[in-house]
């Protein structure tokens, strides 16, 4: 069950609750965030080296909406100065310690604890209020 469990930097109960309680559709939608998250982050460098602001400012701007969808609030302030940072003229670029802010926030983001929890929901009777043996079949 995701209920209760603890991911740094987000929170679940909030998360399930704009899922409207459904695990299986935020599991979905956090193992999606977890896996391409973190690449859409890692190209933010590219683009400030290149003075790529434009791609830069959408780029940083998906990163926003998405924490924020999943409550992962950490990520989706640093991503919300960073943003902020891009659209300032040219000569004020966002400080690469924001973006090291950025990405440390996204890796805190622990796919392996709600894989975990889904795990044991999985195995988990409600009508008798007990955990299947891994071994049993349904």
């Amino acid at each position: 069950m995701l209920a209760g469990i603890s991911i740094d930097g987000m929170n679940v109960d909030k998360a399930l609750n704009r899922f409207g309680g459904d695990e299986a559709a935020l599991t979905g939608v956090l193992r999606s965030y977890a896996n391409n998250t973190p690449p859409l982050i890692d190209s933010l460098n590219e683009y400030l080296a290149r003075g790529n602001m434009k791609d830069y400012a959408i780029v940083v701007h998906g990163v926003k909406g998405s924490s924020y969808g999943i409550f992962a609030d950490d990520t989706a302030k640093a991503a919300e100065a960073l943003e902020a940072a891009a659209n300032l003229p040219l000569a004020a670029k966002p400080d690469p310690a924001l973006l090291l802010e950025l990405r440390e926030a996204c890796a805190a983001f622990d796919m392996d604890r709600v894989d975990a929890a889904m795990e044991r929901r999985a195995f988990f009777n409600p009508r008798a209020n007990t955990v299947r043996p891994y071994s049993c079949l349904p």
